[in-house]
């Protein structure tokens, strides 16, 4: 799953204020890129490859304790390989809310 542009400032914005941590600091460990937030609030965008790992790094790292941005929906596009398809709640294509870090469960979803 890739967010755009504003999704990542949304998010960036969410975990700082969550942490404490400074974009500064963030754009590094998320993106290899101490500029990237900065870069996108002056509107200059960055390339798939860093969108994609920016992303995924948001769905890695977020902070079990803090809720994830509602403006920020994940498109749940496939059910983990060892699910139930009986016991799936939320129908393939819709909008789901990630309500934790599971980085157990991540992994598992990628490798399926």
């Amino acid at each position: 799953m890739i967010f755009g542009v504003h999704d990542l400032l949304t998010l960036a914005e969410a975990y700082c204020a969550a942490t404490g941590e400074t974009t500064w600091s963030l754009s590094r460990r998320a993106g290899g890129n101490r500029k990237l937030f900065r870069r996108l609030r002056d509107g200059h965008g960055c390339n798939l490859l860093t969108a994609e790992a920016v992303s995924e790094w948001f769905l890695r790292n977020w902070p079990s304790d803090t809720p994830w941005p509602l403006a920020c929906p994940i498109i749940i596009n496939h059910a983990p390989a060892n699910s139930d398809p009986q016991a799936i709640r939320v129908p393939l294509g819709e909008v789901g809310i990630p309500r934790a870090r599971d980085d157990k469960a991540l992994e598992e979803n990628e490798s399926a």
